[in-house]
């Protein structure tokens, strides 16, 4: 089952106020060679699939709002070395070394209302 969350009210000063559970949703987002726009309201998980078939851009999310956290998976193909770019919003250290044929990677962020913050260590890619 697909879930699809959207923004359920306006706050004061434009806030966003999304469902409570978009937290636990995961949303599938496919970049083979591309680029990818997270929408935060969609799930604060994302998983990019098929798997990394070329370089990938990853573009600031859409519906941002303080204090929301997302993870991104990205996984090789069977030839490996993919490259990542990251919108200037993405404030990281992400590392590429170790990215082989078929290898996962995990990397989280929490946006404090400007940019998105790595929130801790890169997983190695395994």
């Amino acid at each position: 089952e697909v879930a699809t969350m959207y923004v359920t009210g306006t706050g004061a000063g434009g806030n966003k106020y999304f469902d409570e559970n978009v937290e636990n949703l995961t949303q599938s987002l496919s970049c083979a060679g591309g680029s990818i726009t997270p929408n935060v309201a969609q799930g604060w998980n994302i998983n990019i699939t098929p798997t990394l078939a070329g370089t990938c851009t990853v573009n600031a999310p859409s519906n941002m709002m303080a204090g929301a956290r997302i993870t991104f998976q990205f996984t090789q193909d069977g030839t490996g070395g993919r490259a990542l770019t990251w919108n200037s919003v993405y404030n990281n250290s992400f590392r590429a070394t170790g990215n082989g044929a078929g290898k996962t990677v995990y990397i989280s962020f929490y946006y404090d209302g400007t940019n998105w913050l790595q929130d801790g260590p890169q997983k190695v890619w395994y």
